[in-house]
């Protein structure tokens, strides 16, 4: 009797676990999908060697572009670019306090 309860339990459980295996496979097949439909047909019918070559003309373009400019296209590396050719250093930081470094108000010489 007791083996029956145990094999009765165990066949229940495994049920469950396939149920919300089966679920959790469901979810993850949609959001798959979801996300390869956010991709244009045209793209993903394109050709990985095509895809290369694009990438590669339009990356041989933009290199060509920024060496007749002579600096970077983001103004944060041009920012980087101009405080690093300045001769001065950029103004030190005071040192850091520390809460122990203070003493309380109301601490009269403890």
């Amino acid at each position: 009797m007791v083996l029956l309860t145990f094999f009765s339990t165990v066949t229940e459980r495994a049920r469950k676990l396939r149920a919300q295996y089966m679920i959790q496979a469901q979810g993850l097949r949609t959001r798959i999908e979801i996300r390869v439909n956010r991709i244009p047909m045209a793209l993903r019918r394109a050709k990985m060697g095509d895809l290369l070559l694009k990438h590669a003309e339009n990356t041989s373009k933009t290199a060509s572009v920024r060496s007749l400019h002579g600096k970077h296209q983001s103004p944060a590396k041009n920012l980087i670019q101009i405080e690093q050719s300045r001769g001065s250093p950029s103004p030190q930081r005071p040192t850091k306090r520390h809460r122990f470094d203070f003493t309380h108000p109301f601490d009269y010489g403890r």
